[in-house]
């Protein structure tokens, strides 16, 4: 049983260190799609939501993409799966020493990559969750109620 345990932990340390979208660079990457996994979250300039990647470039691939929505909050419920047109790029390491890391900042939190948006035509839904009456798009209705209520 110990040993099986110990393979498990092997085998979960080695898929955490594949890169999130094999075979592509950052800068081929122009259009990428995914599954929203959390509701947009406002920001004072904008609005982010994480996404779980499913492709990149046309080639499949795994892992989170933070994506910034700029000036705009898009209409999207998690469990919607999105096509994007924008690059894939690493977060920026710190430029100054001391200074913050938001990568490392972003690695606990499960995020690979992180993408910039400008308009909301570089967002396009491609199919909308559908799920029961407790699924995250309708718990999402049910809060932004309660909110718009208080």
């Amino acid at each position: 049983m110990t040993v099986l345990i110990v393979l498990c932990g092997i085998l979960r340390g080695h898929q955490s260190t594949l890169d999130p979208a094999p075979d592509v660079t950052n800068r081929d990457v122009t259009v990428f799609s995914g599954i929203v996994q959390t509701a947009p979250e406002r920001r004072p300039k904008g609005s982010r939501v994480g996404t779980a990647l499913r492709s990149a470039a046309g080639i499949p691939a795994r892992g989170t993409v933070l994506v910034q929505f700029r000036d705009f909050v898009p209409d999207l419920r998690p469990g919607d799966r999105v096509r994007v047109d924008t690059s894939l790029e690493n977060p920026s390491p710190p430029r100054n020493a001391g200074a913050f890391d938001y990568a490392r900042y972003l690695r606990p939190r499960g995020i690979d990559r992180i993408a910039g948006v400008r308009r909301p035509s570089q967002i396009a839904v491609l199919e909308s969750s559908q799920g029961g009456a407790y699924s995250a798009r309708s718990i999402g209705a049910m809060r932004r109620h309660i909110r718009a209520c208080i």
